[in-house]
């Protein structure tokens, strides 16, 4: 029987997700083919601790940035409402990071670059919107038809939301996946899961941040100086209708790639109550881990449609229903890693991209 190295080194070792081959002994009538596995570059986060959240300082230097910029109206958002009202939410949402701690995390893997239209594509094509197996309870019911909040017509629950848009859809092949429920970037999680018999699955907030700034609690992942010709290249060149990859600005201290300008889900719930978490910090691996109940999902990485010079950072935390499918969320995949992973005669997990010095 392989041991988990042994399946760890076929799954991800370079280029080697396997490709689809009709079986030998298909019916030669039959046009039916499995679905491939997705080549996914896969970036080791060693174990250890980091620093997450925010300080006290920091929070309440980005509400008083944010509040000044609402109440004068030089921040113009897409949501109509008093100021007072809108102040409200982004208070929430600011005080949601209060509170930096030590968070001490096994070995894990991440993906390099969120899932890309091809790579969901062959989940499509796989059936993984008809299989009961791949999806949570509360997801199954949403495929069904039922649920609440931002609902998509039922027979559009068998398709990313956007997937036939001109732009964000799956003629664009290598850009992100897009107007992605947190049901549906599970039931993918747990497709790739069944197929390789690997641990995939979706990312903790805790394991994006690590990913997102190292252990140095850096306000952005690659550091904390924000200036004017660095945003200019991030927004321009992190856009969701480009290509994953397409530039190396803005990578992580683990060379991870597009952590911020768009939102990704993560596993963790927030709980059923927009205003008040039922899981505050310090994070813990506990029920908020849970990926059945709960109405609220975090999702990280910001957009640049929000305050760019302070909501998309390493620590802002943001939630919403499940079955929310705005055109900037999409997500990436993570996959439990051995802890014996630096004891391996091999001395490396075996990925497309190595990790970049902390």
């Amino acid at each position: 029987r392989e041991d988990g190295w042994s399946r760890l080194m076929t799954a991800l070792q370079v280029g080697i997700e396997r490709r689809n081959r009709r079986s030998a002994g298909e019916d030669s009538r039959s046009q039916h083919t499995v679905a491939t596995i997705p080549e996914l570059e896969m970036v080791l986060i060693e174990s250890g601790p980091f620093l997450m959240g925010s300080t006290d300082e920091q929070v309440d230097a980005w509400k008083a940035v944010v509040k000044q910029a609402i109440e004068s109206g030089t921040y113009e958002s897409s949501i109509e409402m008093a100021w007072e009202e809108l102040w409200a939410i982004y208070e929430v949402w600011l005080e949601a990071e209060r509170g930096q701690h030590s968070v001490e995390l096994t070995n894990y893997l991440i993906g390099k670059y969120p899932v890309t239209n091809a790579q969901f594509e062959l989940f499509i094509q796989d059936d993984g919107y008809k299989s009961r197996q791949l999806w949570t309870e509360s997801g199954w019911a949403w495929i069904r038809g039922e649920g609440e909040g931002h609902d998509r017509p039922k027979p559009r629950r068998n398709l990313p939301a956007y997937w036939h848009h001109p732009t964000l859809g799956h003629a664009n092949r290598n850009a992100p996946v897009v107007g992605i429920t947190w049901y549906e970037a599970a039931a993918y999680c747990q497709w790739l899961r069944m197929k390789t018999n690997l641990p995939y699955r979706l990312p903790s907030e805790a394991e994006w941040e690590k990913a997102a700034r190292g252990t140095d609690g850096r306000v952005w992942p690659w550091g904390n100086q924000m200036t004017q010709k660095l945003l200019a290249s991030v927004i321009s060149t992190h856009r969701i209708i480009n290509p994953v990859g397409y530039t190396s600005e803005g990578n992580s201290p683990y060379g991870v790639s597009e952590m911020l300008g768009m939102w990704q889900w993560c596993s963790t719930a927030w709980g059923s109550n927009f205003v008040l978490s039922e899981y505050p910090y310090p994070y813990m691996r506990d029920e908020r881990e849970n990926l059945e109940g709960s109405k609220y999902r975090h999702l990280r990485g910001g957009n640049w449609s929000f305050y760019v010079e302070v909501l998309p950072r390493c620590a802002f935390r943001h939630w919403d229903m499940a079955d929310n499918w705005y055109y900037l969320i999409g997500f990436r995949v993570a996959c439990d890693a051995p802890d014996s992973i630096s004891k391996h005669p091999m001395g490396k997990v075996p990925v497309l991209s190595e990790p970049t010095s902390r």
